[in-house]
């Protein structure tokens, strides 16, 4: 499979960390981002491009996530009034 590869100008491009305590997880990212787009044949059009926003239909399941574990979750009730436990194996089993 062929990547294409955009390139970017020199004042496009973020600074190199060379202090590894400067770097943290979820605080810094990259310049560039991978995208390859899905249709009804399969995979396609691979790309390593510049960092940037892109859009969901709103219907996407990403938004609805909340919405689909709390209709999932298993009650246990326990004899305290207003207190209830997740049943974890009853969860993983569907």
């Amino acid at each position: 499979m062929k990547i294409a590869i955009e390139n970017l100008n020199e004042n496009e491009l973020k600074p190199i960390y060379s202090d590894a305590s400067q770097l943290g997880f979820g605080r810094i990212f990259t310049d560039r981002m991978f995208t390859m787009r899905y249709n009804t044949t399969g995979w396609a059009d691979a790309k390593i491009e510049k960092y940037k926003n892109f859009s969901f239909d709103p219907s996407a399941c990403v938004f609805h996530y909340s919405q689909e574990i709390f209709e999932g979750m298993k009650r246990t009730p326990v004899k305290t009034v207003g207190f209830c436990f997740l049943d974890l194996n009853k969860m993983l089993e569907g």
